[in-house]
């Protein structure tokens, strides 16, 4: 069955996966998915509770400039290139796009476009974390998630209600697509 969540992501249910927190898909993803040694891009400053996971991981995390607008996608691109004639290629850029955890920021949508660009012209995927996206109160209405942005399937997307419903409750989930899906769901535990 199709479904469309909240931040204009077009999907279907078999898409999503229940996780304890967005902490434990982010962990999920990671072991699947990080090797020692790969190249991570994040913003200037990220959450010390996920740029431990990229660290545990063995990661080697290159930040990238971040102003009121989000990451510096220009920033994000030169750095891209600069690896790239070093003949390295990043694995993944990370991003907490909407009150980004630690700024406040959020990525603009203009920025938003242009990450879903590199993304595809560099073949670099997105792993867009939007667990503070319910806190929107009232203000200009958020820009769409990237992953409603994106037609060549480069983008993961992880939230979670353990903000807004409660830390109690501890309850997160992720949208990726068919092939990272089936990875993912290989490594899971089964109950």
């Amino acid at each position: 069955e199709d479904v469309r969540i909240n931040r204009g992501i077009d999907t279907d249910n078999k898409s999503i996966i229940i996780s304890d927190w967005a902490g434990g898909f982010i962990k999920i993803f990671l072991d699947a998915f990080i090797d020692p040694g790969d190249v991570v891009l994040l913003e200037e400053f990220s959450y010390l509770g996920t740029l431990r996971m990229f660290l545990e991981k063995g990661a080697q995390v290159v930040h990238i400039s971040t102003d009121s607008n989000g990451m510096d996608t220009k920033a994000l691109e030169e750095t891209v290139v600069g690896l790239r004639e070093r003949g390295i290629k990043p694995k993944m850029i990370y991003t907490i796009s909407v009150y980004q955890n630690t700024t406040g920021v959020t990525l603009s949508l203009e920025r938003r476009k242009h990450m879903v660009k590199i993304s595809q012209e560099y073949d670099i995927p997105i792993f867009e974390n939007e667990s503070y996206a319910d806190f929107r109160i009232d203000g200009d209405p958020l820009p769409p998630a990237m992953m409603g942005l994106d037609d060549h399937e480069s983008v993961t997307y992880v939230s979670s209600y353990t903000k807004l419903l409660g830390c109690g409750l501890r309850l997160g989930y992720g949208v990726a697509h068919t092939p990272v899906r089936e990875v993912l769901e290989a490594r899971r535990p089964s109950n």
